[in-house]
């Protein structure tokens, strides 16, 4: 076949989309009758004044891709439309907008394509794009879909189902040519509302599907696993994603067909996580989960068997009907009926100090200029590095005043400092939520400044993720806390503050933390492990306070303080084995007082003891202040302690006494050398009798700078053992360790062995 002779449309205006490809969903339609379509001039014969199909529109979205009218070989009548690119940056299409009955549940398209010169590629080439609008009016998605096809250098048929989203009256076609040089030509087009059975019988996109395989490093995996002996009870139950427009069911019973008197049973659920909200009785059960698509039959999961023992720690949720705050203010942190008792203690009590503290620190800045709201990030990278560590150490100071002088007002009800605390949240909730401070843009800023539309904002993009399956990302990872306690402070008043809370509370209940175990390790290091348990106790100690709920007591808060002291004791020298490990471990000794007081722990409170620390000057310093608690030297505890949930071992001499210790740790972690974490698998630290010998050296000096790229995360910095001219390590999810086993072969110890130098493994220690 030769090919076609046609005529390019010019560059039109140019016009911005955002677009979410999903799953290609195609069966089997039958071709409609020419009545039934209502697409307007689907076969492209009919021409306007300008030589372009009637009824269509053309678009290159300012990338050069061209557009134009073939007059040869039509698959039917004379003419078809053709989209061609000369780079892999081109894109181009045919628009048409169709008024939708939203009534009609699904879409039927049929048509005919062919390519030249087009390669095979996922996610490139020829396809069409559906986009379900809720007002002719207005360019609103509802969702967004798009079905790729195949090359095909003869004419080909497609025939392409999708579920239409409830609300759409206004669908939009576009017949597309994606991101890869060649041309697609496209002739007698058809659209039509499509039938139940023709959904019915519309596959599940495979990367949606259930019991799909968990991707390490994106998906946490089925809880409880198959075969699994409970450590609490009830579980959490987790599973993988089935997208954005499903809900989800969720059955358990001891029979594993389901149908036992013991089923129990959860429906309309929009998170893939549930807690329950009950125990249940010791034995084998079976769980499974079903996804629910609108108009469709329920899709369900294998069957999956657990155990629960009498060994498992109680652990029901208290259910979203038990998340209630009183109306009276304040309520977060502090209740109405707690400030007399905090004040009298601030005013010639225990807090006497640290009231006096915050109202002269607040005198002393009472009145400064303000902070402008900030900028937009440049695009350039490196400069937009520059202007994120400029933003954060601009923003924070200040914004961090304001909330010591709202403390300063709440022990003292100093007029004065109520007066900043107020002239300071003014300013800062007039930055627009949409702006350069947006959680989109810039979610810094953002964090520190939570509001009702920055709330609203990071609600939707935990969602997105979503971060109940999905909870591999540094900053979501503080986000959830500072979401919390925005929904703590307006429930009741916000109806959907009982949304956002329940969903945090179970993300705390029994998905929380993405970077450890209920063992206490932490993989990002001890620098972040002490900010994000800062941010982390936040929430947790205002539940408490609201609610009555103590998140304290879950098997991870009790055990991470752990990880802390072995780690870096308070005698260590540095903090190994992620970002910030050149800092003392004297920064978290407020930390782990806190700690202390939420566990009544002895040994914690030792080490805020050891480095002469109370709780500080912080509504946690305040709230969990204890001064009848007694430290107590970790005599009694082993010298060695293993957090095999990150693949860390710190062994010691003497835990207690650092002028006699000899501390070596080691990693070797599953997670990869990802996020703050290192390029550090089978490296190790030694510290003795109070000095650093073998050091990580480096610096953070910033995330992403030369620096930290080129030398602090690398194996050459880390006492790692190279072959390769110190290239080291690969960086990322698949460069971790697959086993941490005993090796009980050699009666003289358990050797260590090494696999490649690119995916690191250990068999033993």
């Amino acid at each position: 076949m030769s090919r076609a002779r046609w005529n390019f449309g010019s560059t039109l205006r140019r016009l911005q989309v955002a677009v979410i490809v999903t799953g290609v969903l195609v069966t089997a339609v039958s071709v409609a009758s020419a009545q039934d379509n209502l697409f307007r001039n689907g076969g492209f014969e009919e021409l306007g004044d300008n030589g372009r199909p009637a009824e269509w529109a053309g678009y290159d979205f300012n990338t050069g891709g061209q557009f134009g009218v073939g007059e040869e070989d039509a698959k039917e009548g004379a003419r078809y439309v053709v989209l061609s690119a000369t780079d892999t940056k081109h894109r181009s299409c045919w628009r048409q907008h169709v008024p939708w009955d939203d009534s009609n549940v699904g879409v039927a398209v049929t048509g005919w394509y062919r390519t030249r010169g087009v390669a095979a590629a996922r996610g490139k080439g020829p396809s069409i794009r559906f986009l379900f609008n809720d007002d002719p009016k207005k360019w609103h998605h509802l969702k967004i879909s798009t079905a790729f096809y195949e090359p095909a250098e003869e004419w080909k048929q497609v025939n392409t189902v999708f579920p239409v989203p409830k609300g759409t009256r206004d669908l939009v076609i576009e017949l597309f040519h994606w991101f890869t040089p060649g041309e697609t030509h496209w002739d007698a087009v058809s659209i039509r509302p499509a039938t139940i059975k023709e959904l019915r019988n519309v596959p599940m996109d495979p990367a949606l599907a259930v019991d799909r395989d968990p991707v390490h490093g994106r998906n946490l995996p089925y809880a409880p696993a198959d075969g699994a002996t409970v450590a609490l009870n009830p579980p959490p139950f987790l599973w993988l994603p089935s997208g954005q427009d499903v809900t989800y069911r969720l059955q358990i019973d001891r029979d594993e067909g389901f149908g036992g008197a013991d089923l129990i049973q959860r429906e309309g659920l929009d998170w893939c996580c549930e807690m329950l909200t009950a125990p249940l009785a010791n034995g084998m059960w079976y769980w499974r989960y079903g996804v629910d698509r609108e108009n469709l039959p329920t899709v369900w999961s294998k069957s999956r068997r657990f155990e629960v023992t009498a060994d498992a720690a109680p652990w029901a949720y208290p259910g979203r009907e038990n998340l209630r705050v009183t109306p009276e203010r304040p309520h977060l942190f502090v209740s109405e009926g707690r400030l007399p008792e905090l004040r009298s203690r601030a005013k010639d009590g225990d807090l006497k100090s640290i009231a006096d503290s915050l109202v002269r620190a607040t005198n002393g800045w009472a009145g400064e200029e303000l902070v402008e709201e900030p900028k937009w990030l440049p695009k350039d990278r490196d400069e937009r590095r520059k202007a994120y560590g400029i933003y954060i150490r601009t923003t924070r100071r200040p914004m961090d005043r304001m909330e010591q002088a709202g403390l300063a007002y709440l022990l003292t009800g100093d007029a004065e400092c109520g007066a900043e605390a107020k002239r300071r949240l003014l300013h800062f909730a007039a930055w627009d939520p949409s702006g350069p401070s947006g959680a989109f843009h810039n979610d810094e800023p953002a964090m520190w400044v939570m509001m009702r539309g920055r709330a609203a904002d990071f609600y939707k993009l935990l969602r997105r993720m979503p971060f109940e399956n999905n909870p591999y990302s540094s900053h979501p990872g503080r986000i959830i806390g500072f979401l919390g306690e925005a929904a703590i402070e307006f429930l009741g008043e916000w109806p959907e503050a009982t949304e956002w809370l329940d969903y945090i509370t179970k993300i705390y209940w029994g998905v929380y933390p993405a970077w450890g175990k209920d063992d206490g390790g932490w993989n990002e290091g001890p620098g972040y492990w002490g900010a994000y348990m800062s941010f982390g106790l936040h929430f947790v100690v205002a539940l408490r306070e609201a609610t009555g709920i103590d998140l304290s007591q879950r098997p991870f808060f009790k055990s991470t303080p752990y990880y802390r002291l072995y780690i870096t004791p308070p005698h260590a020298q540095m903090s190994p084995f992620g970002d910030g490990s050149q800092w003392l471990p004297s920064r978290p000794g407020r930390l782990m007082y806190w700690f202390s007081t939420l566990g009544q722990d002895p040994a914690i409170r030792w080490y805020a003891d050891s480095l002469g620390q109370g709780g500080g000057a912080s509504i946690l310093g305040v709230v969990l202040k204890d001064d009848t608690l007694a430290g107590r030297a970790p005599h009694e505890l082993p010298p060695a302690r293993l957090f095999e949930g990150v693949g860390l071992a710190s062994l010691h001499t003497d835990l207690v006494n650092g002028d006699e210790d000899v501390h070596f740790s080691m990693k070797s972690s599953p997670y990869g050398a990802v996020s703050h974490g290192h390029q550090a698998q089978n490296c190790f630290a030694l510290e003795a009798y109070g000095e650093a010998l073998a050091i990580l050296t480096g610096y953070y000096t910033s995330y992403g700078s030369p620096h930290h790229v080129n030398w602090t995360r690398q194996t050459k910095a880390k006492n790692g053992i190279t072959i390769d001219g110190g290239i080291g390590q690969d960086r990322g999810w698949h460069a971790q360790v697959v086993r941490w086993a005993p090796d009980t072969s050699d009666p003289r110890g358990r050797p260590c062995s090494a696999g490649p130098v690119r995916a690191p493994r250990r068999s033993s220690q």
